[in-house]
């Protein structure tokens, strides 16, 4: 069957790690999370594409590494720049939306959202305007 697409290889197995660092059941943490269940446990299993605003509340709330979270990689991005690069993300993503009229469906928004996110931690010079880019030939 493979990898859906976008979704990033190891993701799911570090939200397992993280989980059972916390010694939580896969309900338990995903309540943690604002999340369904079964919603969790397709994240985990590796069926659906981990949405940056689960990525960035599992950082938040479980202190965890978000270079760590999304590369496996410890030390190459500060947490801080990490974070920078997720919220200028989230709102180029949100300002394109406002400005074309549309809503992104989750998943489109998942792989555009990771896309970016990953881009910007590559390259801190990616620039709004490439982002910009990006999405008007995306969507």
């Amino acid at each position: 069957m493979g990898t859906p697409q976008g979704v990033i290889p190891l993701l799911p197995e570090r939200l397992n790690a993280v989980r059972k660092a916390a010694e939580l059941s896969q309900v338990d943490f995903a309540k943690r999370l604002g999340l369904s269940p079964r919603g969790y446990k397709n994240y985990e299993l590796g069926l659906r594409e981990v949405p940056l605003s689960v990525v960035s509340t599992v950082h938040q709330e479980f202190d965890v590494d978000l270079h760590w979270l999304v590369y496996g990689e410890v030390g190459s991005v500060s947490s801080q720049a990490a974070e920078e690069a997720m919220l200028r993300v989230m709102r180029s993503v949100r300002a394109f939306e406002k400005k074309q009229g549309v809503a992104l469906s989750d998943e489109k928004a998942d792989v555009v959202t990771t896309y970016l996110f990953r881009q910007l931690l590559r390259r801190p010079d990616f620039s709004d305007d490439e982002m910009w880019e990006y999405l008007e030939t995306t969507l």
